[in-house]
């Protein structure tokens, strides 16, 4: 089958086909590439749990939630008008005080364990902790 002129244009783009190399460096190339993309299967989790390459999660073992780098990124992607954490002592009646109320009674009431199979705190339990709830 001959490729069409668009075929070589996309493959090209996606660095997958070059009209320099012979057709037996191009299926190695290929056969790399795939290797590459099977080995990494869409995971951007980096060692710790829950942490992600793009740095806009807290990984689970440091309090989990969203880091101010993910809060502006999900802010810039919705509209939306997320904040971050309460994590200070806020004075009592303040807003801050009032949004850590409201997030601990929300939180804290959903469904799921506290720690997961292998005994370690759930990314459930680390932020309840975070908000200090």
């Amino acid at each position: 089958m001959k490729m069409t002129e668009i075929q070589k244009m996309y493959l090209r783009a996606r660095g997958r086909w070059s009209r320099n190399l012979g057709q037996e460096e191009a299926k190695k190339q290929a056969k790399q590439f795939a290797a590459l993309r099977d080995e990494c299967d869409g995971d951007t989790t980096n060692e710790a749990r829950g942490e992600d390459a793009k740095g806009h999660k807290i990984a689970t073992e440091k309090g989990a939630g969203l880091t101010q780098k993910g809060v502006d990124a999900y802010n810039k992607e919705t509209g939306g008008n997320l904040k971050t954490a309460v994590t200070g002592n806020p004075k009592a009646g303040s807003k801050d005080a009032k949004r850590r109320k409201s997030f601990c009674a929300r939180m804290g009431g959903m469904e799921g364990p506290m720690k997961d199979e292998k005994g370690r705190p759930t990314r459930k339990a680390m932020s309840l902790k975070r908000w200090k709830c």
